[in-house]
């Protein structure tokens, strides 16, 4: 069971981290037009806040977004739209620069972490809620105890003592762990601070008070989300003043909203790209994501025909043509898969590229005749997905190229809400679309990530002893030339054991308004409260 809890952990600071890198159809932006106000807009000179600083002659901005868990407690929402939302009102000790490789302080102002296992986290003392009460080192302990005791979620920071981690006084926090983990820096960027004084645990999913620099004044689930900037912000007044974060789950919706000028940035379908790079007011980012589409078969629950059959597992991965997947889905944008882990990751080696099913992958011939020796064509098989359109279209043709070798299988597309109920369940599906990504500000960590974060959310499959084995190690290795020994090893026992199926390097697409600017913090997450409109 503990090893079992160990890696949910681990696969919701993936989920965290990666939602810091890219959105599934979107990735950041920079730079910056739009025709005519979006609604809601004013025109004119800049204005003078009570905070300090201009407000743009436009002081409003709407974002379109494809999720929404339901709640506005950061600590159960997953995924880059809820995380951007909220990151508005609620704030972390410290993020990173758009590369992941120096933090950026928001709430803390520095870390002497010369013993790995106790940091001294010294923070500022300017800072205040939104309710007006001082954060302090008592809300910062407090806020990481609600992340290690989250209700029916793992914890955020697996060896974190939360005994001994107190507050040495106002504004200096001893945090202190029982194991090192070269994931704790990073993971802290998705950790948002609570006030501890006025925190309400039945109140929580609807009622916020953090340091950041909006307040939401309106919000309607699976609708929208509207913000407005502070008067008493701690920090620097944002540029624009309202916000408006609008939940737009159709890719026909998102790309009518950008047209129309109903939203001012949205995450570009693949098969709308040319068509919105021919919208005049518009300008479109492209970016390699560091994240791959993957098939994922369930190989830790015994009554899975892919429990201990590698017959029935690369009879599923035969089936499939990556190239299909890249041309019809992803209208060719991103590469078919070579390797285990994204070949856009900064550690990615040549050596370890083309092994296995990356090596010879799509066979239909040889697909039936395992599909048939496997006894797969005897099972009905369940696929489940987020409900993303890629991910269904995904799903989709993996049925039909299935159906080609003899084998049925349902398609079960879940929404926002209920997704990581089902993915983490391993009596829920047969095999699974999802993603799999590396840890950038921990290049040489890729591999370990398909392993820790994602291949085995529900436990060590049969025959992966050496995988875990690493796994547990390498996490806990300070030096990177150590840590990247492990690197092909552990590719060599994914390639062995096929686990999941990398299909396609993906490729994401933004679209904004010309005449808008967004500053980017780690990696595509825009830092929303420094948009600003320049024209």
């Amino acid at each position: 069971m503990k090893k079992m809890v160990k890696r949910l952990a681990l696969l919701v600071c993936l989920a965290m981290l990666i939602s810091l890198g890219a959105a599934c159809s979107g990735g950041g932006t920079q730079g910056g037009a739009q025709s005519a106000p979006p609604s809601g807009a004013t025109g004119g000179a800049p204005e003078e806040t009570s905070g300090g600083g201009n407000v743009s002659a436009r002081d409003s901005i709407t974002i379109a977004v494809t999720q929404d868990r339901g709640t506005l407690d950061p600590l159960y929402t997953v995924g880059w739209d809820n995380q951007q939302c909220l990151r508005l009102v609620y704030e972390p000790l410290w993020e990173f620069d758009e590369n992941y490789q120096e933090i950026k302080w928001v709430l803390a102002t520095s870390i002497d972490d010369s013993d790995p296992l106790r940091w001294i986290v010294k923070l500022r003392d300017d800072v205040t809620f939104a309710n007006g009460n001082k954060f302090t080192a008592d809300d910062v302990v407090f806020s990481l105890w609600l992340a290690n005791n989250r209700k029916g979620e793992p914890p955020y920071f697996l060896y974190m003592d939360n005994e001994a981690t107190r507050a040495i006084d106002d504004y200096t926090v001893e945090i202190v762990f029982t194991e090192y983990n070269v994931s704790y820096a990073l993971s802290f960027a998705t950790v948002f601070m609570y006030d501890k004084e006025s925190y309400n645990a039945d109140t929580i999913a609807f009622e916020t008070n953090g340091t950041g620099p909006y307040v939401i004044t309106d919000y309607v689930i699976q609708s929208h989300m509207t913000l407005k900037a502070r008067d008493d912000y701690w920090g620097e007044a944002p540029p624009i003043k309202n916000v408006t974060f609008k939940v737009l789950m159709e890719d026909a919706q998102r790309v009518n909203a950008l047209q129309t000028g109903e939203v001012d940035v949205s995450g570009v379908p693949f098969q709308d790209v040319e068509y919105v790079k021919g919208i005049p007011h518009l300008e479109v980012r492209e970016a390699a994501s560091r994240i791959n589409r993957a098939i994922f078969l369930n190989c830790t629950n015994p009554d899975s025909i892919f429990y201990d059959n590698m017959d029935a597992r690369l009879a599923v991965f035969h089936a499939i043509n990556p190239e299909a997947v890249l041309k019809i889905v992803y209208n060719g944008y991103g590469a078919v898969s070579r390797a285990p882990y994204s070949i856009n990751a900064s550690d990615a080696k040549e050596s370890d590229f083309d092994k296995g099913i990356y090596g010879h992958g799509y066979d239909p011939e040889l697909a039936k005749k395992l599909a048939e020796s496997s006894g797969l064509t005897k099972r009905e098989l369940v696929c489940i997905n987020n409900g993303s359109s890629d991910m269904v279209m995904v799903s989709e043709l993996l049925q039909q190229a299935l159906k080609e070798i003899g084998v049925t299988m349902k398609i079960q597309s879940t929404d926002a809400g209920s997704w990581l109920t089902y993915r983490f369940d391993d009596k829920a599906f047969d095999l699974c679309v999802d993603f799999t990504g590396g840890n950038p500000a921990t290049a040489d960590m890729s591999v370990w990530w398909q392993y820790a974060g994602n291949a085995t959310a529900s436990g060590d499959p049969i025959g992966a002893e050496r995988l875990r084995q690493l796994s547990d190690e390498v996490g806990k290795i300070a030096d990177p030339e150590v840590r990247k020994q492990y690197a092909t090893e552990m590719t060599n026992e994914l390639v062995k054991l096929n686990l999941f199926y990398n299909l396609v390097d993906m490729t994401t697409f933004q679209a904004y308004n010309k005449n808008l600017d967004l500053p980017r913090t780690s990696g595509s997450w825009i830092d929303w409260h420094k948009a600003r409109w320049i024209a």
